[in-house]
């Protein structure tokens, strides 16, 4: 009875941000359809939780419910191995634009997937040429019940895209959502096409915060670069350029005053900072929020 009122609390405080947890978790590969034990729903919960790297309540606290209605990638997370079944059998690919934002025209929409493709073929021996007529990969953008596709959007925020894996390769991108380039505004149609590209060779999603491959929108990034755990996984499947695997890029790692869930949701679970048992979970996720609006500006 107290799980029933916690998760019912939390679904009526954040309903109009999402639609249904449950629809959620059972689209997300967490939930089977037709589920009836109580417990199955507890476990799913603590399996998303786990995977997000939230605390595992097992509930449908406000974390939890705040991370389900952030914009993310409109496939499953419920395949954990790192990389699909499939994989292309050619190194030299071929893609496609069918359609393009309006947001940015054609010869910026064009130009940001190229650099999209190009985060993968620096790590790999893979190749990626813009044609005509019969390709690998299409891009194209669309709304709601679109094409023949089985999947629908879902309007501004909620999923952003999807992409089908190898051999089938095509990536969908959601016409209602304001995709930008180089700004902190809109959504980044550079990460939205990189993480999209990555499932259409292969791989599937990653638990690693910070990864490419985490299918929560992280924002824009400046500079963009590929996490080591995208690398080490897409060079499983197809190896390094040359034959050899490459190093992941060298970072400094230092607590920055940036929010990785965003200022919106950091803001919503503020009262975390004050608690030690969160303590770990905030200065990962919420650093801006919790320690930084003491500092000094120098």
């Amino acid at each position: 009875m107290t799980f029933l009122m916690l998760t019912l609390l939390g679904f009526f405080t954040l309903c109009c941000a999402l639609d249904d947890p449950v629809d959620f978790l059972k689209r997300y590969g967490y939930l089977q359809t037709g589920y009836s034990n109580p417990n199955s729903l507890t476990e799913a919960i603590k399996k998303m939780q786990k995977f997000a790297n939230l605390p595992e309540t097992g509930v449908l606290d406000k974390p939890t419910l705040n991370l389900m209605s952030t914009p993310r990638c409109g496939i499953s997370d419920h395949d954990h191995s790192g990389y699909s079944s499939s994989k292309w059998s050619k190194t030299k690919l071929t893609y496609k634009i069918i359609n393009h934002t309006p947001d940015l025209g054609l010869a910026e929409t064009a130009r940001i997937m190229q650099e999209a493709f190009n985060k993968w073929s620096q790590v790999t021996p893979l190749t990626f040429t813009r044609a005509q007529g019969t390709t690998d990969l299409e891009i194209d953008f669309a709304n709601l019940r679109h094409s023949s596709c089985s999947w629908d959007f879902d309007g501004p925020g909620g999923v952003l895209a999807h992409a089908f894996y190898p051999p089938d390769g095509r990536a969908h991108f959601d016409d209602d959502e304001h995709f930008t380039d180089k700004k902190s505004t809109g959504t980044n149609l550079l990460w939205v096409a990189a993480h999209e590209f990555g499932h259409a060779i292969g791989l599937t999603h990653s638990s690693v915060q910070g990864s490419l491959m985490f299918p929560y929108y992280q924002g824009y990034q400046d500079p963009f670069v590929l996490h080591e755990n995208d690398i080490s996984r897409i060079q499983q499947l197809y190896g390094g350029r040359g034959g050899a695997t490459i190093p992941p890029p060298k970072t400094t790692l230092s607590p920055v005053c940036t929010n990785f869930y965003g200022d919106e949701y950091c803001k919503g679970i503020a009262y975390g900072c004050a608690y030690d048992h969160w303590k770990d979970f905030m200065s990962t996720n919420c650093y801006k929020t919790c320690f930084c609006k003491n500092l000094k500006k120098t």
